[in-house]
């Protein structure tokens, strides 16, 4: 197959990995401020449309340029590192549909992260692990990408919980009149949530897409081009407003119960989580993010209301991602390697 043949292909599931991605994000994103009743499903995932759109007029390639340089070696004109990107993708793709599913939220950055990660090791390409940058101030490669993945839920929870007593606290005694006041606030957040998203998340195809075009001689250096960054918002966005039921129903209503303030306090952890993340230029998880501060919030409720079980099962999903993601990404590489050779 010709370099134009493996665009075409990286295209096709790029797509793909956006429209699912678009469907497990969105609704893991509006999940508190339905469950919390601030806003209709159909409202919230109209209003994530809107944060994604707008996120463009703004976004940076930082995030996209950290996926597809920081962790395998991107060089121009380097044909044979085409077939090593499709099937990362490929690989996370599979892993992702699989986890929804079962209804569970997993992070496709970090499906995406393993592909990389699992084919280039296949492929017998170098991967950038960097693990003695962890010990300065400013980590760089594969060390930077999973130290962010790691810490990036622990902060969502943490902030879930401090806001939560915060919140009760500062509103003890008219939080029921302020509702109206709550579920504006919340729609705010959700808009600021996706915006966010926008500029974090969705740079994940665009990073891949951009570097099989400078793999492939199109593009003489990293820099996203017009027509990729429509591509990848155009199929978020549709993926959003489809949605995914079941992922929305384990966040939204299985992990605890959402009250107008453990949800605004949920919403607003997560939000300034996945903010402090996109302005440092490190890819995460958003639907991570706000699973975790969905269980921070729960907890600071009277009882520890947390369904534990759900949380062990999201905990396992995403420990297995890294791996399960890099080994899908090995396979498929193998096969379209033996594929190539024999076509």
């Amino acid at each position: 197959m010709g370099a134009g043949g493996w665009l075409a292909a990286i295209v096709v599931v790029a797509i793909l990995f956006d429209l699912t991605s678009g469907m497990n994000d969105a609704s893991g994103m509006v999940a508190i401020a339905t469950a919390s009743r601030a806003l209709s499903a159909v409202a919230g995932l109209w209003l994530a449309v809107s944060g994604i759109l707008l996120a463009q007029v703004v976004a940076s390639d930082r995030v996209a340029r950290t996926l597809a340089t920081e962790i395998v070696q991107l060089t121009p004109g380097d044909h044979h590192f085409l077939p090593i990107l499709l099937a990362a993708l490929a690989g996370a793709l599979i892993w992702i549909s699989l986890s929804r599913a079962l209804g569970l939220p997993t992070s496709a950055t970090h499906a995406l992260v393993g592909g990389l990660i699992g084919t280039a090791l296949i492929a017998g390409e170098p991967v950038h692990w960097n693990w003695p940058s962890l010990l300065t101030l400013r980590p760089t490669g594969v060390g930077r990408v999973v130290v962010a993945l790691i810490v990036s839920p622990l902060l969502g929870m943490a902030a879930g919980y401090g806001l939560n007593g915060l919140f009760r606290w500062a509103f003890r005694y008219s939080s029921r009149q302020l509702v109206g006041l709550f579920n504006i606030i919340q729609a705010g957040l959700v808009l600021c949530q996706t915006f966010f998203y926008g500029r974090n998340d969705a740079q994940r195809s665009m990073g891949i897409v951009t570097g099989a075009l400078v793999a492939g001689g199109w593009l003489p250096q990293f820099t996203v081009p017009l027509w990729v960054k429509a591509l990848a918002v155009v199929f978020l966005s549709a993926g959003a407003l489809l949605g995914s039921q079941r992922v929305l129903l384990t966040i939204g209503w299985r992990i605890t119960r959402l009250s107008v303030v453990n949800g605004l306090a949920a919403q607003a952890g997560s939000v300034g989580t996945v903010a402090l993340a996109t302005s440092v230029g490190v890819p995460i998880s958003s639907s991570q993010v706000v699973a975790a501060s969905v269980a921070g919030s729960g907890f600071r409720e009277e009882g520890h209301r947390v369904d534990i079980r759900i949380l062990r099962d999201m905990a396992l999903t995403w420990l297995l991602t890294l791996p399960g993601a890099g080994l899908a990404g090995g396979l498929v590489y193998l096969l379209v390697h033996a594929l190539s050779r024999h076509g």
